[in-house]
């Protein structure tokens, strides 16, 4: 054959057509035309729309990445961890980071918790509140002063306060001045009446991380700031004072840790 004549010949294809291929059928392989049409963009469509309505649903669908830590249980409201995050859940309000509080058990030191729809309940796990490093490390003696008021130094969250220690006040009380000077953000709490020396007065329900008076240190102790710059001196109430053992001993007044 002349070589020529071969280069000029189309190329043939060696595979002979199946017996059962029927006229312009396409065998496996084959691009099928419509694929680059709207025939073959649907499927693809429907395959990203199902992955977004999937991501949308996660996205959207509030997860509790921890078990929420009941620290603190008061009639009308709880204090909770959460992630890190201290809350105060409030009888009657909207469920917070998907956590509503039912209702609170002072006596038992419980409450029930509705945790994204399911009901469930959590008892108060206190932290170690400076474990006693001997008979008198665990007290706290507060003197009369001049005027006769009994007044401790002490700390509130790190910083050092001075006391004035009132067994006939219900909760510790700080004046909007002083709770600025301690970083406290008294603003978020919730605005409450309460009973001072000078009659009735308006303040914000806080809870105080770390209170501390001689030897003895209590964790998320209820305050309330009060809107004016009174109390001069922070009061030490019974909010706290009902958490420890108190008696007279001669002009002094003496604290000491529950066993």
């Amino acid at each position: 054959m002349d070589p020529d004549r071969r280069c000029r010949e189309p190329a043939r294809s060696d595979r002979a057509p199946r017996t059962g291929d029927a006229p312009g059928s396409r065998r496996r392989g084959d691009r099928d035309p419509r694929s680059r049409g709207l025939g073959g963009l649907i499927p693809r469509m429907r395959g990203v729309v199902g992955l977004g309505v999937l991501v949308f649903s996660l996205c959207c669908t509030p997860l509790l990445a921890r078990e929420p830590v009941l620290l603190g249980v008061f009639p009308d409201r709880v204090l909770v961890e959460i992630d890190g995050q201290r809350l105060v859940l409030m009888m009657g309000a909207d469920a917070t980071e998907g956590v509503r509080l039912l209702s609170p058990d002072t006596r038992a030191g419980t409450a029930w918790l509705e945790i994204q729809g399911e009901r469930r309940q959590f008892a108060s796990v206190r932290r170690s509140e400076s474990p006693p490093r001997g008979d008198t490390a665990a007290q706290a003696r507060v003197y009369p002063d001049a005027s006769g008021a009994l007044t401790a130094t002490g700390s509130i969250n790190g910083h050092a306060v001075r006391f004035l220690v009132d067994t006939d006040t219900p909760i510790t009380t700080l004046g909007a001045g002083e709770a600025h000077r301690l970083g406290i953000a008294y603003a978020r709490g919730d605005l409450t009446q309460t009973r001072t020396a000078a009659g009735l007065s308006f303040g914000y329900r806080v809870i105080l991380d770390q209170v501390r008076i001689g030897g003895i240190v209590l964790d998320d102790v209820e305050a309330v700031v009060l809107q004016s710059d009174a109390p001069r001196l922070p009061v030490l109430g019974a909010s706290f004072l009902n958490r420890v053992q108190v008696r007279q001993q001669g002009t002094a007044l003496l604290l000491e840790r529950r066993p």
